[in-house]
């Protein structure tokens, strides 16, 4: 059953781009109809840097923005102080979008990094400008974000720069990047696009509070839009039409924006705790976005039965949140055969795939279930990738602008925890632990990259947890495998006790320095 949202006379006012017959609408700027990079890349956490989204506006620097200062370069658009005046290096008019969010992403690098440029004072130099990036209605401003030099990690390498905003109407719009004149920028492209954020839960996955109130928020739904809602295999659409029926739940509309809120004992009354909540929003047989959240009646047990060597091991729900598929972590976490290994006590997590909230679950676990080792476990690619660099950055929209998390949430390039260091080395052995896998023949290598989505945000974050005492701890990607059987069960049995073996060797011969 699916509750349809015009019983509770909700109807859109504002015209959806989309919903327009594509002939008789020409936006300028070339649209991109290839799938790749939407979710390929996403669900390894890896960068892409060719996909762009679907119905995006895309213009590249050199053929097809207006500017008014700046040079062609390779790969690119650019401007140097010793040749150029501080301008626009590209303007770009998107036309009309309709109302709702969007997000404008500029692909730039640096030549230089900010530390480079001063000596005696680099804090001065990072905190200058690189560019500036507007949007404009006629004259008024309707969004702005202006990038430090601070901003970009690596020189000659071109990072996504993302400003998100809101806008209601039909009237045209024009993006400009702005270069003060002060070091070496060079952009690819510019892309606008419709915000692909429709649909979150909160709160967040964990322990879930008697009196919690639970929110579904749709933005920009469209006309005719209806919910369906489960917990397991448990419908929960019928139980929330009956609370909104008895305004024991209630809606609220904003212009862009509706919210449900409804309280979560009232909701969950027929679900056994714990359980994976799902939300679907459809237009017709369409499924417009999906997101889900994992509640607990508790904490998970500290269960470790020795005193010495206790592993804690986790890995993911599936991703995306209508995902059908297997999640090869958790395969791996849950099937781990603890037997093989001596005088070692495992205990198992399998983590919602959520900014903070997951690297927040294995944080708090450490703290009272104080492992000896933590391996974390995510899906990546076709091999084995033993990770060993955890970045405190947190940006879904280094990958073909975005993405959100099974909840719904995105994030632009904010630290994972304020004032942290910039990265953590792993504590795992991971040339080892390659070869090892390699002698196997499992295809392994060593990573210095995972990324900057959640598997990342885990990573830095269990790193950060045990970074003033010894512990063992790292993060390892492990194939994707969309559906699990019995030769690839084996073979993720086989990574697991590898990883496992190597470390506590490696934690054994610390210990008897």
């Amino acid at each position: 059953m699916k509750i349809d949202l015009r019983l509770f006379s909700i109807v859109v006012t504002l015209p959806l781009v989309w919903a327009c017959d594509a002939k008789e609408i020409e936006l300028p700027g070339r649209s991109s109809s290839s799938l790749r990079g939407l979710y390929g890349a996403f669900t390894q956490g890896k960068y892409d840097d060719t996909g762009h989204p679907l119905n995006a506006r895309v213009f590249q620097a050199e053929t097809e923005c207006e500017r008014d200062v700046g040079s062609s370069q390779q790969e690119g658009w650019g401007a140097h102080p010793d040749r150029h005046q501080a301008g626009v290096l590209c303007r770009a008019s998107a036309g009309a979008l309709g109302g709702g969010r969007f997000r404008v992403n500029v692909r730039a690098l640096t030549h230089r990094l900010a530390k480079s440029y001063c000596v005696q004072d680099a804090g001065v130099c990072a905190q200058m400008t690189a560019l500036t990036v507007t949007v404009r209605e006629g004259k008024n401003k309707v969004a702005e974000r202006e990038i430090k030099h601070a901003f970009f990690e690596k020189e000659l390498t071109y990072q996504n720069v993302v400003l998100s905003f809101s806008h209601r109407g039909l009237a045209p719009l024009t993006v400009e990047v702005s270069w003060p004149g002060e070091r070496p920028i060079r952009i690819d492209y510019l892309e606008i696009f419709r915000a692909q954020r429709q649909l979150s839960i909160a709160p967040p996955s964990g322990v879930l509070d008697e009196d919690a109130e639970l929110q579904i928020e749709l933005v920009d739904p469209a006309v005719g839009a209806a919910l369906e809602i489960t917990c397991g295999d448990v419908d929960l659409t019928e139980q929330l039409t009956k609370l909104l029926d008895d305004k024991d739940a209630k809606i609220l509309e904003t212009e862009n924006r509706r919210l449900i809120s409804v309280p979560a004992k009232a909701l969950l009354a027929p679900c056994t705790l714990p359980t994976r909540l799902r939300v679907r929003h459809r237009n017709g047989s369409y499924t417009r976005a999906v997101a889900r959240v994992t509640y607990y009646q508790a904490p998970t047990t500290c269960d470790f039965t020795t005193k010495k060597n206790r592993i804690l091991l986790t890995g993911f729900e599936p991703f995306p949140a209508s995902s059908s598929a297997d999640n090869s972590s958790e395969h791996a976490v849950v099937g781990y055969d603890a037997r093989k290994l001596s005088n070692a006590s495992v205990m198992r997590m399998i983590l919602p795939v959520e900014w903070d909230t997951a690297a927040a679950l294995v944080s708090s676990t450490i703290e009272r279930c104080e492992p000896d080792v933590v391996v974390g476990f995510g899906q990546g690619g076709s091999k084995v990738d033993v990770e060993t660099i955890a970045y405190n950055r947190k940006d879904s929209f280094e990958i073909a602008g975005g993405a959100e998390d099974n909840r719904g949430v995105t994030f632009a390039g904010q630290p994972i925890v304020d004032d942290g260091p910039e990265s953590y080395p792993t504590r795992l052995p991971a040339q080892r632990i390659v070869d090892s896998l390699n002698a196997a023949e499992i295809s392994a290598t060593v990573s210095d990259d995972a990324g900057r989505y959640i598997c990342n945000n885990v990573f830095y974050g269990l790193m950060n947890a045990v970074a003033s005492d010894g512990r063992r701890a790292g993060f390892v990607h492990l194939p994707r495998i969309p559906s699990v059987g019995k030769e690839q069960r084996e073979m993720l049995q086989t990574v697991v006790h590898t990883v496992l073996r190597e470390t506590l060797a490696r934690r054994q011969q610390s210990n008897a320095r």
